[in-house]
């Protein structure tokens, strides 16, 4: 998510403080998303609100359609950007709370709220805070970093300049939606940070009422994910990053795209090379062995062994592969692979490319969720291949899923350790 280097270094850059300065009016979003521009009512909380997103970056028609469906139910919507900040080092007074490596970040997932949306869905306080241009961290990134209200966060603009902004609140991962860092729409603009990923609704005169009105405008296509906050648990919604740094640990990392390189000492602290099962090697997370040798003896004693292509699993599949992946059509946003901390292994990677309907074993995804592991066959992009550890069971979840749904009575009364509003913001899967 440089110690002597970093600090020095800081005393000598330009940056840019968001202190004091209460934005009245906050910059809008890009003209080609001209319905985000309607007025917002003065209502209270609401206590439900929707996330809807497509994969990796958002379209302007759908968020359009999206926002015309809130208004027909009698809610708003607006769209938001979201990806991740670089983070140099976190600062009380003079004093180094954290600082990366020389040359190096930590990954932050960030998104962009706007006061009146935070306002609305999220609290006052969150809403005044980010009018202010200081930021809000979640408090499972803040515990990791010991990070308090106060602090300057040192991070990287999509602009490529350093930038310092002074946490204004510490805020719970379920009323923030399990974001790392919040942003007000004034300092997205000024760190050149901007990518459209998803609409949130709010405000609507009923479920039933939005459910008909998102129907009626074209939006409920497996091409398109609605995350409601009062869904059931999914099975296969992954951790959220400040999730994964809990269980994983944390790390900066240097570059982009397929040349990222990781902080001296991480990989060989965390990463180690085993035999899993069935024959299958591979680099993966030491937190992940146990489960992924579990899963594996399984799908042997079931007899299901000849339903994983060992060989292209140990040539082309895996589990440890550091990459940063850029947002599609962009330029920018780029956020860390799961893959990167050995997270997810990749099996049977002929058969189920990204973006193509699965063909996974569905007995062997089954074992794989029992043994604490979501599958990406019902991502919106769908990638069969994938199994990423979540470190809880996921097979007695009765969720509709459209590929191999679990065979679990609907009344089963098996539940997640977390909540559907703490998952709002979690990756775009």
């Amino acid at each position: 998510m440089r110690r002597i280097a970093v600090f020095c270094a800081l005393a000598v850059l330009v940056v840019v403080v968001w202190d004091g300065a209460l934005l009245a009016e906050p910059p809008g979003v890009p003209s080609a998303f001209v319905a985000t521009r309607r007025a917002v009512p003065t209502d209270p909380i609401a206590s439900d609100m929707i996330v809807l997103y497509e994969a990796r970056q958002l379209d302007a028609s759908v968020a359009n359609a999206a926002i015309a469906a809130a208004m027909q139910a009698g809610g708003a919507g607006l769209v938001i950007d979201s990806g991740e900040i670089g983070l140099y080092a976190v600062m009380r007074g003079t004093r180094a709370v954290q600082v990366a490596p020389p040359g190096m970040r930590y990954p932050m997932s960030t998104d962009v709220i706007p006061p009146e949306l935070a306002g609305r869905t999220m609290s006052r306080q969150v809403a005044r805070v980010l009018a202010t241009g200081q930021l809000v961290m979640g408090a499972t990134s803040a515990t990791l970093r010991g990070a308090k209200a106060g602090d300057i966060v040192v991070v990287q603009g999509w602009n490529g300049n350093t930038y310092r902004f002074r946490v204004g609140l510490v805020a719970s991962d379920d009323l923030i939606g399990g974001s790392e860092l919040l942003i007000s729409p004034a300092v997205a603009q000024s760190i050149g940070f901007s990518r459209p990923s998803d609409v949130v609704i709010w405000g609507f005169r009923s479920r039933a009422a939005i459910n008909a009105a998102l129907a009626a405008h074209g939006l409920v296509k497996t091409t398109i994910r609605i995350r409601r906050s009062w869904d059931p648990p999914d099975p296969d919604v992954l951790l959220t990053q400040a999730q994964l740094k809990v269980k994983g640990g944390e790390f900066a990392y240097s570059g982009s795209g397929f040349g990222i390189t990781l902080q001296p000492g991480w990989i060989a602290s965390h990463i180690s090379h085993v035999a899993l099962g069935l024959g299958i090697t591979a680099n993966c997370h030491n937190v992940v062995i146990p489960a992924l040798r579990s899963a594996l003896a399984e799908v042997a004693a079931d007899h299901l062994a000849g339903a994983i292509d060992v060989s292209n699993t140990n040539h082309f599949g895996g589990c440890f592969n550091p990459e940063e992946i850029s947002a599609l059509g962009s330029t920018t946003g780029g956020f860390v692979s799961r893959h990167t901390w050995g997270w997810a292994i990749d099996m049977n990677t002929i058969e189920n490319p990204e973006g193509a309907p699965p063909t996974m074993n569905c007995s062997v995804v089954r074992i794989f969720r029992k043994w604490g592991f979501a599958w990406g066959g019902n991502f919106l992009q769908g990638d069969g291949m994938h199994f990423e550890y979540v470190g809880e069971r996921r097979d007695q979840l009765p969720y509709p899923s459209r590929f191999c749904p679990n065979i679990v009575s609907p009344s089963s009364g098996f539940s997640l350790g977390m909540t559907a509003r703490s998952q709002l913001f979690a990756p775009n899967m």
